[in-house]
């Protein structure tokens, strides 16, 4: 898919955005470029994909999230007053201390 010059010029607006004319070409192809890219990766397998303006809805599976007990309120409150300069500590939620994976 190529996207025209009045395209970006249209999304330049929406977002405050201005380009002089070989700005605009050279966003045009690099917007071309990236669409390319993600259509070219929504074509391999195990990749979950997503909705498109013209493509058809496929699955795309979520994880099984277990609710839990939300924290208390108490210690809530002692983590906004351990954080330097008014910044909120977050504890790490996975077990380990992780991100997870």
């Amino acid at each position: 898919m190529n996207i025209t010059d009045d395209q970006v010029m249209k999304i330049a607006s929406l977002a405050k955005l201005e380009f002089s004319g070989d700005e605009l070409t050279k966003m045009a192809q690099d917007i071309s470029r990236i669409i390319a890219y993600a259509s070219h990766l929504a074509e391999l397998d195990g990749i979950p994909s997503f909705p498109c303006d013209i493509g058809e809805l496929r699955a795309c599976p979520l994880r099984d999230d277990v609710p839990a007990s939300p924290v208390e309120a108490s210690k809530q409150l002692r983590l906004l007053s351990a954080a330097p300069d008014g910044q909120v500590i977050v504890p790490p939620i996975f077990p380990g201390g992780g991100l997870g994976g």
